[in-house]
């Protein structure tokens, strides 16, 4: 369409769209066709542009992070988990996002009156549940709304 319309376009990597519908193989082709054709291609992440550079490895790809309303999160304004240094993980799909490995290097740290919080629910929720059942200093939040989510960022100090 671009060609057609003689105007350039660009592509941004957000999530599962490169993470998951390449795995589907009409989709795949689809994909990659729009990847080779752009002219730039922006993630949100290093590892999302990982697995589009799997697609693609001469692709070239621009990182720039999602940005942060300063307006509505706020460094430690709120202690909803006490005196603890809290550790946060926010988002789905654990095993994609590495939270299990999280949780185990979180678990090695020599770092007293530490807590680990996991917000966020995925196909692996139950498996990330059983993971960290017996484990006092992690809690698993499940998926939460925007209004407790802000203030949960704002309690962690990580």
């Amino acid at each position: 369409m671009s060609k057609k319309l003689n105007k350039k376009f660009s592509i941004s990597l957000r999530g599962s769209d490169i993470v998951f519908k390449p795995k589907i193989k009409k989709i795949r082709k689809k994909i990659k066709k729009m990847l080779i054709s752009a002219d730039k291609i922006i993630s949100v992440s290093e590892r999302l542009k990982i697995f589009a550079l799997k697609i693609n490895d001469k692709l070239k790809i621009n990182v720039i992070s999602n940005g942060v309303d300063t307006t509505r999160f706020k460094v430690n304004k709120k202690r909803i988990f006490g005196n603890k240094k809290v550790f946060l993980s926010v988002g789905n799909n654990f095993s994609i996002k590495g939270m299990f490995e999280l949780v185990k290097s979180f678990r090695k740290t020599k770092i007293k009156n530490k807590f680990l919080v996991i917000v966020g629910k995925g196909a692996d929720f139950n498996k990330m549940k059983e993971f960290t059942k017996n484990d006092k200093n992690i809690k698993l939040l499940g998926q939460v709304d925007n209004k407790k989510l802000v203030d949960i960022y704002n309690s962690a100090d990580v």
